[in-house]
């Protein structure tokens, strides 16, 4: 069990929760991530995911949050669609920061899904 909270990682500037897995960190991000509620979504989910995965503590995971931004692109909740490609718009800024963190086949992988959402992408509102 973790002993912390978003609001209290926030409030310290997002230091990354030491002696917690990476995964578990993964894990809540992700479920953040397609909340409805902009103040989780945004300014604590997106902003930590960006920040951490830039700086390479989640790169045992990377591959996992490229999958899961990807499976998004079919997501019924625009929120999560959205957020989408952002999260692997991180993810593979890392890869090419540090070669090897993300399999080739991954990012091919997840081109399909992202150009199958793109152009038929309805709702523009943000």
């Amino acid at each position: 069990m973790h002993h912390f909270t978003w609001s209290s990682i926030a409030a310290a500037g997002f230091p990354f929760p030491e002696g917690v897995p990476a995964s578990l960190v993964s894990d809540e991000l992700s479920a953040m991530l397609v909340s409805p509620d902009p103040k989780v979504r945004d300014d604590l989910a997106y902003t930590a995911a960006a920040r951490w995965i830039g700086d390479g503590r989640l790169d045992e995971v990377l591959e996992d949050l490229g999958d899961t931004a990807a499976d998004r692109f079919a997501h019924p909740e625009i929120q999560a669609r959205t957020f989408a490609p952002l999260v692997l718009r991180c993810v593979l800024a890392r890869a090419v920061s540090e070669p090897g963190t993300v399999p080739k086949t991954a990012a091919e992988r997840w081109y399909a899904p992202f150009t199958a959402w793109y152009p038929t992408e309805h709702d523009t509102r943000g």
